[in-house]
């Protein structure tokens, strides 16, 4: 990977915050590192998806009552659906399979649909692991002999995890082309892909959780083709990290050093309230297409977990914070003939604010000090992000067929750069760091209809992320001396930086859609 991605431990001495991106683009990731976390969500059917998953000029009638659960009033049949969707990412850094079915009805003014979903997570392997024994660096201290005195638990990033997943919505037409809509995904969570690699030196992260994403929506479809959609969303991230981590004690009646497992238990919460606008017109009859979108997600972060991915002794907990994260966009859109063409261009400025709490009272550098609960040091992180779409997709008439195959390619660019601004107000220091990096994805697909039966397939690989990885400087090194200083345990952490080994994923998407009379 290039150097932009190779993190330095100034860059990675910083919270870390990775929003599930569930539905679409109503939720707004915020990343402070290119971390792959693979499509572990984005198992829904899509038209677009093949097309860059350009959104905005260009109606998506798979995708949309799903993102927008008024959109569901645009059905006029009953739909049963499956969309078994496979991904991997590279290096062997892990993968998934999930597999939904459903099926959307309406009758009469009403509409409303159920989605399941079953989903496994395969075991992560990082390409290096750490379990090496401690080196003793303090004078006159030679270790005679290793033993772990307690019995470490079964790594659970090494065994394949299962998530479940229920989606249900209903709506209704309320006549002169309004529909209202409401939805709700819940997400039963036992590893969200990635996480267990942010916690360097540890043993065991045994995950667990939930995410609730509730919407309700209104529509407005005119004759002339326009259409104005208006959404609320809330979402609540709940999840539980237990991580083992390996304790080492040198025991000088003895004269060696022991091991044995200690637990920390680290919390991840959060709470999304957002609002998106979005509008779309035809231009005359030329078959061109226009729109634009309004999105702002308000979010407040409990907690968030104590991510251990630098060599540093004392990590610094990042307790509480709030973001704020819109983005705006623009899209074209045209159909000629067999034809179809689509770009989106979408500006997302974020603010990110988050802090340490003192757990009782600190002195600082200058003498003062900082009270139980208060701030011990803040980062403010502000964003600058762009994203860019492009689709094209062509009807392919078939001898003795009375449909067409239709096949897609597309391209989507996320341009992430933020500045940070970090204070400490124990030491009395401050610094700036810029960080910037760019997520592509390739996209391809082709579909046909038999019988009536539609059949679709998609593939997409992202590259421009990373997994972590550890460097290793000849084994893990424990400094007994220094620890003696006052740290207030001897934890055996890597002695290297922290980097990100470049991967790529790949996902593989098979959706089955049945109408039934």
């Amino acid at each position: 990977m290039s150097a932009l991605l190779r993190v330095t431990r100034n860059a990675l001495a910083v919270s870390l915050i990775v929003v599930p991106a569930t539905l679409g683009a109503q939720v707004i990731q915020i990343k402070t590192l290119p971390l792959a976390d693979g499509d572990q969500f984005a198992f829904f059917p899509s038209s677009n998806l093949a097309m860059g998953g350009v959104s905005i000029a260009l109606a998506d009638s798979l995708l949309d009552p799903f993102t927008n659960p008024a959109k569901g009033g645009r059905l006029r049949a009953m739909r049963f659906f499956g969309s078994p969707t496979f991904y991997s990412v590279s290096r062997g850094a892990g993968g998934g399979q999930t597999l939904p079915i459903g099926g959307l009805m309406s009758s009469g003014r009403a509409f409303g649909g159920v989605v399941l979903a079953i989903q496994q997570l395969d075991a992560s392997h990082p390409e290096q692991q750490i379990f090496n024994a401690p080196q003793l660096l303090a004078q006159g201290i030679q270790t005679v002999s290793f033993a772990a005195t307690q019995a470490f638990p079964v790594a659970e990033q090494n065994r394949a995890q299962a998530n479940r997943y229920a989606y249900a919505t209903l709506g209704a037409r309320v006549g002169d082309g309004f529909s209202l809509g409401g939805s709700v995904l819940y997400a039963n969570l036992h590893r969200i892909d990635g996480v267990d690699q942010l916690y360097a030196g540890s043993q065991s992260v045994s995950q667990s959780g939930g995410d609730l994403d509730a919407r309700l929506g209104v529509v407005r479809d005119w004759a002339s083709g326009a259409s104005f959609e208006a959404m609320v969303l809330h979402e609540r991230l709940r999840m539980t990290h237990d991580v083992t981590f390996a304790d080492a004690f040198y025991d000088p009646n003895i004269r060696s050093v022991t091991v044995r497992p200690r637990l920390e238990r680290n919390l991840d919460r959060t709470n999304t309230w957002g609002m998106h606008l979005a509008w779309q017109r035809p231009v005359g009859d030329s078959g061109w297409r226009v729109g634009a979108i309004a999105t702002g997600n308000l979010l407040s972060h409990p907690k968030l977990p104590d991510y251990q991915i630098v060599d540093v002794v004392r990590p610094v907990p990042w307790d509480p914070g709030h973001s704020a994260a819109y983005n705006f966009g623009i899209g074209i859109a045209q159909r000629q003939g067999p034809s179809t063409f689509a770009l989106d261009l979408v500006y997302e400025p974020i603010r990110t604010h988050t802090w340490g709490e003192a757990p009782s009272d600190i002195q600082t550098v200058a003498g003062a000090t900082i009270p139980a609960g208060g701030k011990t040091t803040e980062n403010h992180f502000t964003f600058s992000n762009a994203i860019a779409r492009l689709g094209l997709g062509q009807n392919v008439p078939l001898e003795g067929m009375s449909d067409s195959l239709r096949l897609q390619i597309g391209v989507s660019a996320h341009s992430i750069h933020y500045w940070l601004r970090q204070v400490d107000h124990v030491g009395g220091t401050s610094r700036r760091q810029e960080e910037q990096w760019l997520e592509w994805s390739p996209t391809w697909g082709a579909s046909m209809r038999f019988g009536g039966v539609d059949v679709r397939y998609l593939g997409r690989v992202t590259h421009g992320t990373g997994r972590p990885g550890i460097a290793l400087v000849n084994g893990p090194v424990i400094d007994v001396a220094a620890s003696a200083a006052g740290a207030p345990s001897i934890v055996a952490a890597p002695s290297g930086p922290l980097t990100l080994t470049g991967v790529s994923v790949t996902t593989h998407q098979l959706s089955i859609a049945v109408p039934l009379p």
